[in-house]
């Protein structure tokens, strides 16, 4: 795959056949397509937001896809919503009520933390395609505070130390300035719900189906400090 991105901005086209492949990013805005074949394939992250696509087809590839972010009207046709759902199975479970993951920065002092939610049977939930899935509500059921002790020689994390918080306001990345209340026990619910399920950045309580995932993206790259971590965590969970 090459390392480039794609971008297309306030466009037109009619009739053409385009293909959009072998990149790192594929960005279209406020661009409009009328009767279009488009091919969409070997493209890591997929942004298409604010476009107008009129009965159009598309082939679609995403087996090397990790993000996929459709805020327009491109789900108003029958047909994308068909293309898309043949190539995005949902990851989140349809029905049920489950457990999940999420990082958590508090406001205040930037403290790192993890939270485990509960996501009930009634609420609605969504997943993109991605490992990120969002829903509309959910319950607070733990949340710990990881505090690192760095060795500044190597510029590595040398120690830390785990403890249960029972509140975190955490500093939300998407609303500047702005934060949400997590308090074990509480409902934490969103400003609105954003039923388009492709598209993963927007309205919801975001999270992920398992403890891995979230400590090796947001808390540490390195496996083998990872694999401590997520054990001490896992002890908490079951005292």
């Amino acid at each position: 795959m090459d390392n480039f991105e794609i971008m297309h901005e306030n466009e037109t086209a009619e009739k053409e056949t385009l293909v959009w492949q072998s990149s790192t990013c594929l960005y279209v805005e406020n661009c409009t397509f009328v009767n279009c074949h488009i091919i969409i394939k070997d493209i890591f992250n997929i942004v298409l937001e604010d476009n107008n696509f009129v009965n159009c087809t598309f082939d679609l590839d995403f087996s090397r896809t990790t993000k996929v972010d459709i805020n327009d009207n491109f789900v108003s046709y029958p047909e994308n919503v068909r293309a898309l759902d043949e190539c995005l199975p949902k990851i989140v479970p349809v029905s049920g009520g489950f457990y999940a993951y999420k990082f958590l920065m508090n406001k205040i002092d930037g403290q790192h933390c993890i939270a485990k939610l509960w996501i009930p049977e009634d609420a609605r939930r969504s997943s993109a395609g991605s490992a990120k899935c969002r829903a509309e509500k959910a319950l607070v059921v733990a949340i710990w505070s990881i505090t690192y002790e760095w060795n500044h020689r190597t510029g590595k994390v040398a120690s830390y130390n785990i403890d249960s918080v029972d509140v975190v306001n955490h500093k939300c990345l998407s609303r500047l300035g702005q934060s949400i209340k997590y308090e074990v026990g509480q409902y934490v619910i969103p400003d609105s719900w954003d039923n388009n399920r492709f598209a993963e950045c927007t309205h919801g309580i975001h999270f992920f189906l398992d403890i891995e995932t979230v400590v090796s993206k947001f808390i540490t790259d390195r496996p083998s400090k990872a694999k401590h971590i997520i054990n001490d965590i896992k002890t908490l969970e079951r005292k």
